[in-house]
């Protein structure tokens, strides 16, 4: 959905001819929209090691 968004506005923006003010504004919509990317997510979420079950969020012993 925000995918879907986010290209509507930079087709929009390519068919109505991109400004040097907005060039930069662009730019930094361009690279949201790679990090929604859902092989960036994934790439992001190995790297992190959050799906492995060694890894842990919580722990009660935290709280001691």
């Amino acid at each position: 959905m925000e995918l879907e968004r986010i290209d509507r506005l930079l087709t929009y923006w390519k068919r109505q001819g991109v400004t040097t003010e907005l060039e930069a504004y662009l730019a930094g919509v361009r690279d949201y929209r790679e990090d929604l990317e859902p092989a960036v997510i994934a790439e992001k979420i190995a790297r992190l090691r959050l799906m492995e079950d060694d890894i842990h969020l919580y722990s009660s012993n935290w709280l001691d």
